[in-house]
């Protein structure tokens, strides 16, 4: 009973340790979905760094980044109820993150935001596009160019 006792023992040491290391701060990226606010909430006098979407001339998406919170904001600008996203990745020595922060909602809504946490010193880059949710896909023809910012 002892020899039991022991390997039981020793199996939730195991698993208590492993429990105790902490999960990545990657696994709260991927496809996540921005939250309506007040568009007032956007104009907040914090500095941001904004990627607009104009494919054929249309303008079909906003988004920034706001340095000062880590806050990715997502504007709708088209009614052709095709969901937007901004697609982001982020380094920071050998760490590297990436995801997708998207609206499905109308565009009617204005503003939306999702907060993020990323190292300060890291490099934060990022586009607009529209999104295809159900094949987890941004749409290449829609894109914005590339920006970058230092966190």
């Amino acid at each position: 009973m002892r020899a039991r006792t022991m390997l039981t023992g020793g199996f939730f040491a195991a698993c208590l340790a492993l429990s105790a290391t902490a999960a990545p701060a990657s696994a709260a990226d991927g496809w996540q979905r921005t939250t309506d606010v007040a568009d007032s909430t956007y104009n907040n006098n914090r500095a941001k760094t904004c990627a607009l979407a104009n494919p054929w001339g249309i303008d079909r998406t906003k988004g920034c980044f706001q340095r000062y919170g880590e806050w990715i904001w997502l504007q709708d600008l088209s009614s052709n109820n095709e969901p937007v996203g901004l697609q982001w990745w982020y380094t920071h020595g050998s760490s590297a993150r990436s995801g997708v922060a998207y609206w499905d909602g109308s565009a009617n809504a204005g503003w939306t935001n999702l907060n993020k946490s990323f190292t300060d010193g890291g490099e934060f880059r990022f586009r607009v596009c529209e999104v295809n949710l159900s094949t987890g896909r941004v749409v290449e023809a829609t894109c914005s160019d590339e920006k970058k910012v230092t966190t």
